[in-house]
């Protein structure tokens, strides 16, 4: 599998990533917003994952090894997983921080650098969100889908900072000041509450496959096609195993033949097996397939 374009773009996320990340931490330190240095922290987090999953992506190029037989597909939900975490992780402290500025008063910040800010930001990052995930859907990447939902966030975080901003002056210039000060821990709330169930959905994701959990579409399916295949052929019965980790797909099917069934060479069991695999679509290299013929329902 060649991951080069991958890896590409991969690197280009992470330039571009880093750039804004410390754009953020110097924005916010002017501005002195605590919502502008979370959306640059987030931006650094995000460069981090990035980077994981281009060593991630280098490694899907070699397919496997002696001690990892089985691929390195495992790494990609490993990686989703982390991300996840550290995302929640940043919330819940994001959220404790703004409500400890409300209760204290809010916070007053320079308005101008924060709308300059967040108005840069939210352009930057949903043109990289259309490009990835563009790309991830020419390319069949998760990888590239984690990276292109981490911009879309980013973006959608930076338009509400923009958002939060324009009232608080907004609030400044028609007279009720007072209240502009908690522009800042409210947004910093939002963009933490924003970014809490989209780092649950993939964590979720991920520890299903890391615990190899069978995906339902992927079971109806290969059942579907091997309850037709025992009609046609008048197999016993038969057992099959499925698992998503990653892009990889592992099928495992146990056929139990009759006593009668009559086998004039190896040959006609290939067919049979190539019969199925056609059945369950084009063959790919993360696609793993195993067909076992057997007269002992035991071994299945």
């Amino acid at each position: 599998m060649d991951t080069t374009q991958e890896q590409r773009l991969l690197q280009l996320s992470i330039g571009i990533t880093l750039l804004l990340g410390a754009l953020g931490i110097v924005f916010g330190l002017i501005a002195r917003s605590d919502a502008i240095v979370f959306d640059g922290f987030y931006s650094f987090i995000d460069a981090l994952m990035t980077v994981v999953s281009l060593a991630v992506a280098r490694l899907l190029a070699r397919q496997d090894s002696r001690r990892f037989q089985f691929g390195f597909w495992h790494l990609e939900p490993a990686v989703i997983a982390l991300n996840g975490t550290l995302l929640l992780l940043a919330c819940l402290y994001a959220v404790l921080t703004s409500i400890g500025s409300l209760l204290s008063g809010g916070r007053a910040i320079a308005f101008g650098p924060g709308v300059l800010y967040a108005a840069l930001v939210a352009g930057a990052a949903l043109i990289m969100a259309a490009v990835m995930r563009r790309k991830a859907a020419r390319l069949q990447s998760d990888l590239l889908r984690l990276d292109a939902r981490g911009w879309l966030i980013g973006g959608v975080l930076s338009l509400a900072l923009l958002a939060s901003f324009l009232s608080a002056r907004l609030l400044t210039r028609i007279g009720y000041a007072d209240y502009a000060p908690y522009a800042d821990p409210l947004a910093l709330a939002f963009l933490s509450l924003c970014v809490l169930p989209a780092s649950l959905g993939p964590l979720s994701g991920a520890i299903r496959e890391l615990l190899q959990i069978a995906p339902a579409d992927l079971d109806r399916e290969v059942r579907t096609v091997m309850t037709e295949m025992q009609a046609r052929h008048g197999f016993t019965g038969f057992t099959s195993y499925v698992a998503k980790v990653g892009r990889a797909r592992f099928i495992e099917i146990h056929i139990v033949l009759p006593p009668a069934f009559a086998i004039g060479s190896i040959d006609e069991l290939d067919q049979i097996r190539g019969a199925i695999a056609a059945r369950l679509g084009e063959e790919r290299p993360e696609r793993w397939l195993s067909i076992v013929f057997t007269g002992e329902p035991a071994w299945t």
